[in-house]
């Protein structure tokens, strides 16, 4: 089960990344992310290279009960 939309934020590198709820926003890129229930975490770069193929490192930061407790999660992409 995914968290909250609240509680998660996606990085491509040290750079937070947009919350949307379009698709059409995730499929033009530009450094976008949802969380849909059944595909998951998407996301695209900011630049629209491929994030599999790009070098950069793209992680999840769940915050999990109070506010100052993080959680880091990395994300593979592929």
């Amino acid at each position: 089960m995914l968290p909250q939309q609240s509680d998660l934020v996606v990085y491509e590198e040290e750079s937070p990344l947009r919350r949307v709820s379009e698709f059409l926003r995730i499929s033009k890129g530009g450094g976008n992310f949802a969380i849909w229930s059944d595909q998951g975490i998407v996301f695209s770069s900011r630049d629209n290279s491929d994030p599999n193929r790009n070098g950069r490192k793209y992680w999840v930061v769940v915050r999990q009960g109070e506010p100052e407790t993080v959680a880091d999660n990395l994300v593979n992409s592929y």
